[in-house]
């Protein structure tokens, strides 16, 4: 390898999956000897710096979308063009200062808009060349138009088209002259040694993850489940300082890293979640089936949770029959062959 770059790399801070899935590309070019800076807002911020405790972490001008439990999210985040342009203004600000403070080599941007320089190789990583959903063509546009000022496009999808995993989410309609490489799918789950246990200790365990109100609307029905089941249920990603029992078979859990959420999931004999792509690529390296359920007017969720294949059970009083009665519209998902085939930096021409 030629002599070590620095390289900033930039997720969008929208719920934790884009912090998630940088975590292997993170830790592949702290391997290669590269100095890694990461600049990130909010929630992703406070994850990747408990993840990384070693590196350079910047914070960013957050993005503070507000959600409808009612309005498809396409709708609510129209209604709040201006905010996300002042947004991408402020980011573009930040990494012009951050270019000239720190001399970067290479930029990566996770979805994270603005995140890129003129005089800089900029990469841009993606899994939505074609967004879904009520006023599609319009944020198509708009996203194209951010797009076309980097070097480089990472597409975020299985290496084997039959195996893909975002189906029609990187089906461009439109033309494009930029290089763009597939480079696999990313969990951070991969960064944790593989075991397990000798038996479940839960018979469900619930994820919660996304914005309010949904994700409370979530614990609630998660609850309502356990209190339906007489098997154990475990409910993690909540706001509170420990793990706490509420009733005899069920224990609320509160976010955990890496290795205690690998650990979790490998004690839960079924697993229940929103269909983000993060989480299906999440038990996609892990080899785990799951029930998924799309968070409400989250286009993209929707058009993933379409593509599981429909839960159903000819057992009375079966816990698919149970869950259903609670989620009606639960799915279940089949992971995907989990590779990935991150590019050497060094062979750009920078």
């Amino acid at each position: 390898m030629s002599h070590p770059k620095t390289i900033l790399i930039c997720p969008l801070n929208w719920g934790l999956g884009h912090a998630t899935r940088c975590a292997p590309i993170i830790q592949k070019l702290i391997a290669q000897q590269h100095k890694v800076l990461i600049a990130a807002a909010g929630e992703s911020f406070n994850w990747l710096q408990h993840q990384f405790p070693g590196q350079t972490m910047i914070e960013m001008p957050n993005l503070n979308i507000q959600y409808s439990s009612i309005l498809p999210q396409n709708w609510v985040i129209a209604s709040q063009f201006v905010k996300l342009k002042r947004h991408q203004a402020q980011n573009k600000k930040y990494i012009d200062a951050l270019v000239e403070e720190h001399t970067i080599d290479v930029i990566i941007s996770d979805n994270c808009f603005g995140c890129y320089h003129k005089d800089v190789f900029s990469i841009y990583m993606t899994h939505q060349l074609n967004i879904q959903g009520f006023g599609s063509n319009l944020a198509n546009t708009w996203h194209q138009r951010e797009m076309n000022n980097y070097n480089f496009w990472w597409i975020v999808d299985s290496l084997n088209e039959k195996d893909t995993l975002a189906h029609n989410l990187v089906v461009a309609d439109f033309t494009f002259d930029i290089n763009s490489t597939k480079i696999g799918l990313l969990s951070h789950l991969e960064l944790t040694p593989t075991f397990s246990f000798p038996e479940y200790n839960y018979e469900v365990l619930v994820i919660l993850s996304g914005p309010e109100p949904q994700r409370t609307v979530l614990l609630e029905n998660a609850m309502k489940l356990g209190r339906t089941i007489k098997g154990k249920i475990a409910i993690c990603g909540l706001l509170i300082p420990e793990k706490i029992e509420v009733e005899t078979n069920m224990t609320l859990f509160p976010k955990l890293n890496t290795e205690e959420l690998y650990a979790l999931i490998q004690q839960a004999q079924h697993l229940i979640m929103r269909s983000g792509y993060s989480s299906l690529m999440d038990f996609s390296c892990i080899g785990r089936e799951a029930w998924v359920i799309p968070t409400p007017g989250q286009s993209e969720q929707e058009y993933l949770h379409n593509k599981c294949e429909v839960l159903s059970s000819d057992k009375k009083k079966s816990l698919e029959q149970i869950a259903l009665k609670v989620f009606p519209n639960l799915k279940r998902f089949k992971p995907k062959p989990y590779k990935n085939l991150i590019p050497d930096i060094t062979h750009y021409r920078l």
